[in-house]
């Protein structure tokens, strides 16, 4: 290489680095985010949000497990014990300084042989899901603005069910000391 394509290229890293090093996060369809973003936002726990969700389930006294993902995966199993909660977390968005969750409540219980119980299994649900709800206000935000819309289903699974279900948004505060960060990193320097 001679040493005026060596200089050149050089060049060309020194700008590509500074480039990314102070680009917008989206750039050519690739992901860049500054080491300190990294470092220093604090990113939602999906555990932690799981583990408020199945406490709460579980203090009703319409529920006898809990259970993540997608209930068409878990209730097709024949080891559940009903009634039943699962929570399923659709995605997550960040905004601003809280990410929305956006989830699906499920409230499934057994139905008997001449489904008798059918209306008692979906009005049970339709009270779990609100009790739940509400609890999780005391942790989250949620917005009243929006309608909370709840489902009755009857459905055959491994067996047959009733109960109800709900699209929920929650908004979990994220910490985001970046800002701070900066500053420390500019004074420094």
């Amino acid at each position: 290489m001679t040493h005026c394509s060596s200089r050149l290229l050089n060049l060309l890293l020194n700008i590509l680095s500074i480039f990314i090093k102070n680009a917008s996060p989206y750039w050519g369809g690739f992901l860049f985010l500054p080491s300190h973003i990294l470092k220093e936002r604090d990113f939602m726990n999906i555990g932690d949000f799981y583990n408020k969700v199945r406490q709460y389930a579980l203090l009703t006294q319409t529920v006898e497990s809990f259970h993540e993902l997608d209930p068409y995966l878990v209730w097709g199993s024949l080891n559940i014990t009903y009634p039943a909660f699962n929570c399923n977390i659709n995605y997550i968005r960040r905004v601003g300084n809280n990410d929305i969750v956006n989830c699906t409540f499920y409230y499934g219980a057994k139905l008997k042989n001449d489904s008798s119980n059918i209306f008692e299994a979906q009005s049970n649900g339709f009270n779990t899901i609100v009790n739940v709800i509400n609890h999780l206000r005391n942790d989250y935000e949620l917005d009243d603005s929006e309608d909370i819309q709840i489902y009755p289903f009857h459905q055959q699974f491994s067996d047959i069910l009733a109960g109800a279900y709900a699209d929920v948004n929650i908004y979990v505060p994220v910490d985001d000391d970046c800002e701070d960060y900066d500053k420390e990193q500019s004074s420094s320097e």
